[in-house]
């Protein structure tokens, strides 16, 4: 009988944490591999907050600027994922809570049926 190798072990948290001893480091190509990594990921937990594709990806992207912004006040053992998925959900709640004090409105109807103020 012969010996079987075992299946890797997943070693993202490893992954992720040598990504953000590089970025630490100084190596900003580091931020381009998580940003590849995690973005999808982000982007579905975004876009299931807030039902819009722009918003959740503008709020994808202010999750890097803010990983970018404060990696060198980040623990070296920090959970990468879970620092992530909280500061998009903090950003998603203040997004929800600015939407619902700041309603959009509609500038093509003024609220008399539709028709255009013109006319």
């Amino acid at each position: 009988m012969t010996a079987t190798a075992c299946p890797p072990v997943n070693d993202a948290p490893a992954t992720d944490l040598d990504e953000l001893h590089a970025l630490q480091g100084g190596d900003d190509t580091a931020l381009n591999r998580l940003i590849a990594r995690w973005e999808r990921r982000l982007f579905g937990f975004a876009w299931r907050y807030v039902r819009n594709s722009a918003d959740a990806q503008d709020l994808v992207s202010s999750v890097f600027v803010r990983l970018y912004q404060q990696r060198d006040r980040l623990r070296r053992d920090t959970n990468l994922s879970a620092w992530l998925f909280t500061a998009l959900a903090n950003l998603c709640h203040n997004h929800h809570r600015w939407r619902r004090r700041h309603p959009a409105l509609n500038l093509e109807t003024d609220g008399d049926g539709g028709r255009e103020p013109w006319s």
